[in-house]
């Protein structure tokens, strides 16, 4: 009974002390759709000056959001994008996204220059008991849609459930598992650090359920590097209990998930085999690897050329390749937005070799390395692509693989598709291989998808300077008094070679939210005391 009452008494006190118009803003922010991230904005910015919350200068963070777009339209322009039909509403698009991601880090940056920091951790508690909830709710769905009471031990033939089950709890975000995973890892760090022992084993679980090996890993890594280097009394004993709880649950929660893990590891460690599946291809097509060392252009490129012909045609060659998918006869439990079948046919039309004879079908590492690699040498290949990158949405990003209008990142209008040749010659070669392949390999680490390289191959040095400088420089430097922040943003490094984080503005708002609390909340109540 007093355990009762006391559950009672915390929830009572939560529920008193959350602020509900901001719970409400960072649930819009971290949505799917821009559209509701745009209203949030709206709504919560009239809010604030209802309020009458004092205006502040533009960070650093703001400044870095106004001027990306501004150089990537202006690169873009420089290289004709715009007498391509379709760039312009691109390149609106990509734009808003920018500035959307501003707007909400100066209104999270007016609030908590402005609210009491018990009111905000109270809030952040309430946000993330909430992504937790719609987590379970999301998977108490799959119990019912699986009829078994553990889907994640039901091994379906279209790899449904099983391994999979985690994959389809998006949590409050209403994206994919990998955004659930990231911001519930923010969340283990900040009320482990706060003492908050709890809500932290809250977050694990959550963040285990969505079986994201990579982000699991990593949670794992850096509790390891909390039990080694110590910090505030008491730390090495709640990270120890939290690995202990990863420990149990994670081999427990999905064991076809954590053989998937042995697997890729053993794959790993053979760098004279194929990484990504080539028991999945014709193996009478499959070439040796030394009749593919010797093999002319372009097996031995990391990029794919394609002729000027094929280039002019490829919107509707794109918009033939949606049809087809969307036609083409699959099982019925098949849930993937393209079909294998309709890809490799494309693949090979597109680039005049089948997927199987790609340098990338013989590469003895991840997809997401190959990616690293055709950066590189695209950067290389002219010094004002080291200097100022393709030009926004034109060679890695959330923005260039929605112009497609293939439908992997949202729709677009059949009419305005685009693509730029340094997109269709490198990244998009590799995604679409990923994705001609079985659906067992489309993990994260073969993704083309990285922050770092989005900023490198879209902006350039110029770019990747403005991210240090104003972003990542400056939330480093507000830290200074809040020392544990600096904890996240050791993990947001981590997380950003996994996807396009600042046009998803999920992780960005949720570490952005969590790193202005702990820094400026802290320093408003020192300052009333």
């Amino acid at each position: 009974m007093p355990e009762h009452r006391n559950l009672k008494k915390s929830v009572g006190h939560l529920l008193l002390q959350t602020d509900w118009a901001l719970l409400a803003f960072l649930v819009a922010a971290v949505h799917i759709k821009l559209y509701v991230k745009l209203v949030g904005i709206v709504f919560y910015g009239c809010w604030l000056f209802w309020k009458k919350v004092k205006l502040r200068a533009l960070p650093g963070p703001v400044w870095f959001y106004i001027l990306m777009p501004v150089l990537g339209i202006t690169v873009a322009a420089l290289y004709g994008s715009f007498s391509q039909a379709g760039y312009v509403l691109g390149a609106a698009w990509g734009a808003i996204q920018w500035l959307a991601g501003g707007a909400v880090f100066y209104l999270l940056y007016l609030t908590a220059r402005q609210k009491n920091l018990e009111v905000l951790i109270a809030t952040s508690k309430a946000f993330f008991v909430l992504n937790a909830l719609v987590t379970l709710g999301q998977f108490s769905a799959l119990i019912v849609e699986s009829g078994h009471i553990m889907p994640y031990w039901f091994y379906d033939s279209g790899l449904k459930y099983g391994a999979s089950t985690g994959d389809r709890l998006t949590g409050i975000c209403l994206n994919n598992s990998l955004n659930n995973a990231a911001i519930s890892l923010m969340g283990v760090l900040f009320f482990l650090l706060r003492k908050n022992l709890g809500y932290a084993a809250l977050c694990v679980l959550v963040l285990l359920m969505c079986t994201s090996n990579v982000v699991s890993f990593g949670m794992m890594l850096l509790l390891l590097l909390m039990l080694l280097t110590g910090g505030r009394k008491g730390l090495r004993a709640d990270a120890l209990k939290l690995m202990l709880l990863t420990a149990v649950i994670y081999p427990t929660l999905s064991p076809q998930n954590f053989l998937y893990v042995r697997h890729v590891l053993s794959r790993l460690s053979n760098e004279n085999k194929p990484f990504i599946a080539s028991e999945l291809a014709d193996k009478d097509s499959l070439l040796s690897d030394s009749a593919a060392r010797m093999m002319d252009f372009p097996l031995r490129s990391l990029s794919l050329r394609v002729p000027d012909s094929t280039f002019r045609q490829m919107p509707q060659l794109l918009i033939r390749l949606r049809q087809t998918s969307d036609t083409i006869d699959k099982p019925a439990w098949s849930y993937l937005v393209l079909e294998p079948a309709a890809i490799r046919p494309s693949f090979e039309k597109w680039y005049g070799v089948p997927p199987e004879h790609t340098l990338l079908a013989h590469y003895g590492k991840p997809a997401k390395a190959f990616a690293i690699r055709q950066t590189i040498s695209y950067l290389n290949e002219h010094p004002i692509h080291w200097l100022a990158g393709a030009g926004m949405g034109n060679f890695s990003s959330k923005l260039a693989v929605k112009m497609t209008g293939l439908k992997l990142q949202g729709s677009f209008p059949q009419k305005q598709i685009y693509i730029s040749r340094p997109f269709l010659e490198n990244h998009f070669y590799t995604l679409m291989y990923v994705f001609s392949r079985d659906v067992g390999e489309h993990s994260v680490i073969n993704m083309p998808g990285s922050t770092y390289l989005q900023l490198a191959g879209e902006y350039g040095l110029i770019g990747l300077m403005l991210f240090v400088a104003l972003y990542f420089g400056w939330l480093w430097i507000a830290c200074r008094d809040f020392k544990d922040g600096r904890w996240l943003l050791l993990a947001l490094l981590g997380l950003f070679w996994l996807d396009y984080w600042f046009e998803m503005m999920t992780l960005t708002v949720v570490i952005e939210f969590i790193l202005l609390l702990g820094t400026f909340a802290s320093k408003a109540t020192d300052a009333e005391s």
